[in-house]
């Protein structure tokens, strides 16, 4: 779970926060996918879905003999 919260300079009372919730599953050894719920909740106002993001990841690995 990852959150951010933006500040402006205009104080925080106009702050923005960003939630991420990810679910992660290796394929294999090397090779994963991982899937983001992303809410969004402006000062004052409820929370609400902003988007789905998804991501892929390789390594590279080599073996040694």
């Amino acid at each position: 779970m990852w959150n951010d919260v933006d500040a402006p300079t205009a104080g925080f009372a106009q702050a923005v926060q960003t939630s991420r919730v990810e679910l992660e599953y290796g394929l294999t050894d090397h090779w994963d996918i991982a899937l983001y719920h992303v809410v969004e909740q402006d000062s004052g106002q409820p929370l609400h879905f902003d988007s789905w993001r998804m991501e892929t990841r390789y390594r590279h690995g080599w073996r040694h003999t």
